[in-house]
This record gives structure tokens, C-alpha cells and sequence, in this order.
């Protein structure tokens, strides 16, 4: 994803171009994995709806400390 901001002053414009890459979800689980954490559920919004690979726009992670069972 790539955007721009754009600020205008009296005297000048300034544009802040931005790219961003999201990880998928196998790759925060493998991150999430190597701070010690496990995933108990993950959703596709905030009203706990399904995640699904190829359609959902949010992932919404539960995770809890791998050290706490």
C-alpha cells in the first residue's frame, strides 16, 4: 500500500510519501511464536467474525503467553 500526505503552508507544500507492507498471518504467528506468545483465535473484524485468507480485511489476533500453558 502506498499514499501520500500532503500539508500546504502560505509559503510551501510538503508531501510525505508512505509505503507499507503487511504481514500475513502465518508470518506474525511465527513472530508472535519467537516472543514466547501463541495465538488462541484469530478473526477477521472486531465483531469476532471469520477470518478468511483470501477476503478479510482485519486480522484480529488473541494471543497469550506460551509460558502461562
Amino acid at each position: 500500500m502506498s499514499f501520500e500526505l500532503c500539508y500546504q503552508f502560505p509559503d510551501e507544500k510538503l508531501i510525505s510519501s508512505s509505503q507499507l507492507r503487511f504481514w500475513s498471518a502465518k508470518e506474525i504467528e511465527r513472530h508472535l511464536s519467537e516472543a514466547g506468545l501463541r495465538i488462541e483465535r484469530l478473526t477477521g473484524d472486531w465483531d469476532l467474525g471469520d477470518f478468511k485468507k483470501d477476503s478479510t480485511e482485519e486480522m484480529v489476533f488473541f494471543v497469550r503467553s506460551q509460558a502461562n500453558g
